[in-house]
Order: structure tokens, then sequence, then C-alpha cells
């Protein structure tokens, strides 16, 4: 909704949820990919692969959608919209 995209503006999370800007919200938390790739027990190539969008190292949907999920979690990121977004922009290839 409108009103959800303009509360995300103010508050300075990511308008759209893609690799690169995901990578930005995490470097801007002081968040690393090890201490993520720790806490949700992903291996940090999956999640290196999410953050530069390289779609042939990507696991199977299933799985990603998963993984999008607990990334978002530890961002403090809605992980429904997180994984929805990803998943609409990078199918779109």
């Amino acid at each position: 909704s409108e009103e959800s995209s303009e509360k995300e503006a103010q508050s300075g999370l990511p308008s759209k949820f893609d690799g690169p800007s995901l990578r930005a919200w995490r470097e801007k938390k002081k968040v690393s990919l090890d201490a993520i790739a720790h806490s949700t027990k992903i291996c940090k190539s999956h999640l290196q692969a999410i953050e530069e969008n390289v779609i042939s190292r990507l696991p199977a949907r299933v799985y990603l959608k998963g993984f999008l999920k607990q990334y978002a979690l530890c961002l403090d990121l809605n992980p429904n919209m997180v994984a929805a977004d990803y998943m609409r922009r990078i199918h779109k290839n």
C-alpha cells in the first residue's frame, strides 16, 4: 500500500528488496555476513549469491524463500515483504 511505502521511506528502510539494496541495508545496520550465516545457519555462499543477485548460485525457490525470510529477520525487515519482492524481481529475468 502507499501508506506502508511512505512509512518505509520515512524510516530509511529500503524501498525495494533486491540483492544490492539488502546488502546496503545490512551494511547500514553494521551486521556482517558471517553473523547472519552464524545465526541463520545459511551458508555464506548462498547469502553472497542473494546479495549479488547471482541467480545461477541461488538455491531452489522453496529454500530461497526461507533464506530470504531468515535474512530479513536478522536485519529487522518484514520477512514476507522481502521474500515476495526479491522473488518477484529475480524471476522477471
